[in-house]
């Protein structure tokens, strides 16, 4: 990414957003381009932990002991994270609600950035 951020992006948003996002929203690219500029590169060391958690850690059988409310936020054009994960996380934490955000990817929080923020404080509030 530091060598080519722009390649890197051109590589990277499809994960994050849905294809109507970005045909819609031409100016995520030059708003990530300029946080990556603003932002120190990620070492290599916090990619491969990054890597190591998402692949190794598992806490499937857990979670049945999470005894709090939890609100699962997840867009329903994932393809990073299957939209299934949400339904299968809400089936395995007692007190679990889904907000899954129409049209969105990943990068869920891009697709209504105050109506999602709405959304999650709301439910943090009650």
């Amino acid at each position: 990414m530091a060598a080519n951020p722009e390649a890197a992006l051109d590589m990277i948003m499809p994960v994050l957003f849905p294809p109507e996002f970005l045909a819609v929203h031409p100016e995520v690219k030059a708003l990530m381009l300029a946080g990556m500029k603003l932002a120190p590169a990620t070492p290599p060391e916090t990619v491969e932990r990054a890597r190591a958690g998402i692949v190794d850690f598992n806490a499937y059988d857990r979670l049945p002991q999470i005894k709090c409310p939890v609100l699962i936020v997840h867009g329903d054009q994932d393809i990073l994270v299957p939209p299934e994960n949400a339904a299968i996380l809400k089936s395995r934490i007692p007190q679990a609600q889904v907000s899954m955000i129409p049209g969105a990817g990943h990068s869920y929080g891009a697709n209504d950035p105050v109506g999602i923020h709405s959304r999650i404080t709301s439910w943090l509030k009650n």
